[in-house]
């Protein structure tokens, strides 16, 4: 039954890639990261954010491509190139793919809003994905897939939650050894826009410090539970 298990969960990953869907994130501290996804904030922190909501975004991120302040003494900076976020699947419904859909709109418009903080892409012109896993560590699928990236030479990026990291602390050691990324998902996977600033940023320092207690060194990319952000989580995680 368990074997079974995780073959689905292995199956569900690689469809995802499969799908096209690119991962996004916040910043923290420290850490450097070889990971296609991050940003770089103006403290030379890596960061990315996602979010859901509505809106003409498309239009507002046209409009956001054209905005430049430039001069002799400061000449335009390269804009990034923000893609979009692509991939289909026949088993939602009309109104979650347009739920979806709308998801994708603001995550790229934040993406381009904020070129500082998020980061949503890599660059495309080499042939290269991220793994990223989410909502660990534990005892029994944390290591299945440990052992499959070790198997395979694979480095992976793990956002973890919190309070679960004190209780499998020999786990999120061996993720960090084994040179994959440990990296901040809150501390108990809260539904972050609806908590204040204070409580915000306790979700994300709690964090990193009960990581830093393990590996010695805090996480420099932080991802929002559910793909909720907002000011304040994008503030609290560039600080």
């Amino acid at each position: 039954m368990k074997d079974t298990q995780y073959k689905k969960i292995s199956i569900i990953l690689i469809l995802i890639l499969m799908a096209g869907f690119q991962v996004l994130s916040l910043s923290s501290k420290e850490m450097k990261s070889t990971s296609v996804i991050g940003t770089v904030s103006s403290k030379d922190k890596q960061s990315q954010d996602i979010s859901q909501t509505t809106g003409d975004y498309q239009k507002k991120a046209a409009n956001n491509l054209q905005k430049t302040n430039s001069s002799p003494e400061n000449p335009p900076r390269k804009t990034r190139e923000v893609y979009e976020i692509k991939g289909s699947s026949n088993k939602l419904s009309k109104a979650q793919s347009n739920s979806i859909e709308k998801w994708r709109l603001k995550v790229r418009s934040v993406a381009q809003e904020k070129a500082e903080e998020v980061f949503i892409n890599g660059d495309n012109s080499t042939k290269k994905v991220s793994l990223t896993f989410d909502d660990g560590p534990d005892n029994v699928v944390t290591p299945k897939i440990l052992d499959i990236l070790k198997k395979n030479n694979i480095k992976a990026s793990f956002f973890f939650i919190g309070n679960r990291v004190g209780t499998y602390k020999s786990i999120v050691k061996r993720t960090y050894e084994e040179g994959n990324l440990v990296l901040n998902h809150s501390f108990d996977h809260k539904d972050m826009p609806k908590l204040s600033q204070s409580l915000i940023d306790n979700e994300i320092k709690k964090t990193n410090k009960s990581i830093k207690e393990i590996i010695g060194k805090e996480p420099a990319i932080f991802r929002p539970p559910y793909g909720d952000l907002n000011e304040e989580i994008v503030l609290a995680a560039k600080d």
